[in-house]
């Protein structure tokens, strides 16, 4: 895994969860009683109630998100670790802003007073010395 992908790794995860927590929502709302009224019509009823099996798709995506969400923390601890560990204060700065809170490089641009170019530099020296913390994790193994 490469620098990028992995201080991309709890943003992906956050994504993954979210369409799962919509797909709970989703199947909850078919779950609920619809407001139709139907006193004058004859009502037929499905031999298979899809109940049950409504209510295991929700207990297993339920599942399935504690899961992520165990693995998104770890992930968001691994990539707070690394980014405080690059030694030159302002990449490190420019490294937080960008994976830990999600700021466009603009944004990052504006709140530190500098250029473009200058957090493009600074973000480009924040990954080489994340690859160069991953690689030296990797020896330690």
């Amino acid at each position: 895994m490469d620098a990028r992908e992995f201080l991309e790794r709890p943003k992906e995860l956050y994504k993954k969860i979210g369409v799962k927590m919509e797909k709970i929502q989703a199947l909850r709302d078919k779950m609920l009683p619809k407001a139709v009224n139907f006193e004058k019509d004859r009502v037929q009823t499905s031999p298979h109630d899809p109940m049950p099996d409504f209510a295991a798709k929700v207990y297993e995506l339920d599942q399935q998100i504690a899961d992520m969400c165990k693995e998104y923390d770890t992930a968001l601890d691994n990539v707070e670790d690394v980014i405080g560990r690059i030694e030159n204060e302002n990449a490190r700065l420019v490294m937080a802003k960008k994976f830990l809170s999600g700021k466009t490089t603009g944004q990052i641009e504006k709140e530190m007073f500098c250029s473009r170019r200058s957090v493009f530099y600074l973000q480009s020296s924040g990954l080489r010395a994340v690859e160069k913390i991953l690689s030296m994790k990797e020896q330690e193994k």
